[in-house]
């Protein structure tokens, strides 16, 4: 049997390399190192032209801010090197919601998976330990839910607070003719 060693510019199919993600590779070398790997194709050229050492490594030359980054959802995360005594609670993209690294520090040890830290005034980049607290999934939406329904009754006070208003100078008017 004879193993091809591809060449660069040498395209394959996802499934051909045992990848989940549909579409076409090509194999490409990293612009910075050298390396080669097979690279997404889109759009009719490799989704990256360097490998994550160099785009770190630029980054860290560049005055990159040590991986500080807002999510869709306004929650901060942090990039996470290997020798990190939290790095157990990174993803796969090394990155660990702040919140939860805050949290860590405070305990002096990882969370689990399963443990939630809540903000307690509803700002999701509000990381300050006296803000945030360590609740399980079914307290965390007994909590959602209860201040989801002061929320709306701090509403209707201030709508009906603002009815009394108008309808005392309504009948104020009443009374001046």
């Amino acid at each position: 049997m004879v193993i091809k060693v591809p060449s660069i510019g040498d395209i394959t199919d996802a499934t051909q390399l045992g990848r989940r993600y549909r579409g076409k590779y090509i194999f490409h070398a990293c612009e910075g190192c050298g390396k080669t790997r097979w690279v997404p194709i889109k759009k009719g050229i490799p989704e990256s032209v360097r490998c994550r050492v160099c785009v770190h490594e630029n980054h860290h030359a560049t005055g990159w801010k040590c991986g500080r980054h807002i999510d869709s959802n306004g929650y901060i995360h942090i990039y996470t090197e290997r020798d990190n005594p939290y790095y157990s609670m990174a993803n796969v993209d090394h990155y660990i919601s702040e919140h939860r690294l805050v949290m860590a520090g405070h305990l002096d040890r990882c969370l689990q998976s399963w443990e939630i830290v809540h903000h307690l005034n509803g700002i999701k980049d509000d990381n300050r330990i006296e803000n945030l607290q360590l609740v399980t999934g079914i307290q965390h939406k007994q909590i959602t839910v209860m201040q989801s329904e002061i929320k709306h009754l701090q509403d209707r006070v201030i709508a009906l607070e603002a009815k009394i208003v108008l309808l005392r100078g309504n009948i104020g008017s009443y009374t001046d003719s």
